[in-house]
């Protein structure tokens, strides 16, 4: 609903997803991972922006939303990982990736 709310009120010729991925500098080996991804609209709207050399994680408690964003995400030409796990469990090393996304999901965070 409130991507919905975002897409059909917002005055911003750019979209959200195009706005918050100006507001990252991405290195060109980049380990990043994605809490909540949701459908993967970040990584489907900015496909041409991510630099090749990217390894990219993508992670969603919901077993069906991950499936919609590997379903949305099956043509890019690169290698993504997707994980099933609760954000407040990550079952990831420390020090593992150079970006962590967290986009719209600390509000469902217990700690």
């Amino acid at each position: 609903m409130r991507i919905l709310l975002n897409q059909h009120f917002s005055k911003s010729p750019r979209g959200w997803n195009s706005w918050f991925f100006d507001q990252m500098s991405i290195p060109y080996q980049s380990d990043i991972l994605e809490l909540g991804c949701g459908s993967g609209d970040l990584w489907f709207d900015n496909e041409a922006r991510v630099p090749q050399s990217c390894e990219i994680v993508l992670s969603d408690f919901s077993p069906t939303m991950l499936s919609n964003a590997q379903r949305n995400l099956r043509h890019l030409d690169r290698d993504v990982t997707f994980e099933q796990f609760n954000a407040n469990a990550i079952p990831i090393d420390n020090d593992t990736f150079d970006i962590v996304i967290a986009n719209h999901l600390l509000f469902w965070m217990a700690n």
